[in-house]
């Protein structure tokens, strides 16, 4: 064989080597696309996992308007209970220690009198404020849950109505069962304990929640 055929022959097989195979003409081949055919498409935005809006996360709210707002913490809202409770007992020790009559009519007025000091003391300031001294202490705020607006007093109303109804139970039911009004006014703001979004009965009936200030 001589050398131009060997050479014939050489270039043929390095032909058939660089053919495309069959089949495959449709698709463009390259080094590129052969490398890139290897590597793993990138991550569509769509495939990323997002956090929906109505779906906050754990501690914080979102509002009607879309707004995230951080939830005040159980034990803030429980410590405020307690400095407000401290407040409006000192008014009751005033006014017992005042209420040195022994008709029951006195009585019943003094008592009258601590109780609009109360609904005052609460309904004024959540509505105006959306805090009370207890609230102010601890840096919490009751806000609208639609919007983030201060509550204003139809709400504020609401918000004071419900446990009040219910501890005043105690002068409704007959002995020996007049303990259930206090406990059910007690149960009123503990069921912001067990709530997702830590609201208890009186916010669930104002349609408030409590924040961060």
């Amino acid at each position: 064989m001589d050398r131009d055929d060997r050479t014939e022959r050489r270039d043929e097989a390095r032909a058939d080597t660089d053919r495309t195979p069959r089949g495959l003409e449709q698709f463009p081949w390259s080094e590129e696309t052969h490398a890139s055919s290897w590597e793993s498409p990138p991550a569509s935005p769509e495939a990323e996992p997002r956090m929906s809006a109505s779906v906050p996360r754990r501690g914080w709210v979102i509002l009607g308007t879309g707004e995230g707002r951080q939830l005040a913490t159980r034990w803030a809202r429980l410590a405020a209970v307690v400095i407000d409770a401290v407040i409006l007992a000192v008014v009751v020790m005033v006014a017992s220690i005042s209420d040195r009559s022994e008709t029951s009519d006195f009585g019943w007025v003094v008592w009258l009198v601590v109780s609009l000091f109360a609904a005052g003391y609460e309904v004024a300031l959540i509505a105006l404020r959306g805090q009370t001294l207890g609230k102010m202490a601890l840096k919490i705020r009751v806000v609208h849950l639609d919007n983030g607006d201060l509550p204003g007093w139809l709400c504020a109303i609401r918000r004071f109505s419900l446990p009040g109804a219910l501890s005043a139970l105690e002068f409704v039911l007959p002995d020996p069962y007049g303990f259930v009004g206090p406990l059910l006014g007690l149960l009123c703001y503990a069921s912001l304990t067990w709530h997702r979004l830590r609201r208890g009965w009186h916010d669930m009936f104002a349609g408030t929640v409590v924040v961060r200030a």
